[in-house]
């Protein structure tokens, strides 16, 4: 019961991080991108 608890918790996670998708991710500090920035304003790497 205790392992189907975990997967389920597991599974919520994953599902709730597909639907609710803040934005793009830095490739290099994998921080969240403010809309319009043309570089991630923590690290200064290019969007492209």
């Amino acid at each position: 019961m205790l392992v189907l608890l975990f997967v389920g918790l597991i599974a919520g996670i994953f599902l709730w991080q597909k639907l609710y998708n803040p934005g793009e991710l830095c490739a290099k500090c994998y921080r969240v991108l403010p809309s319009g920035a043309r570089e991630c304003p923590w690290c200064g790497e290019s969007r492209d």
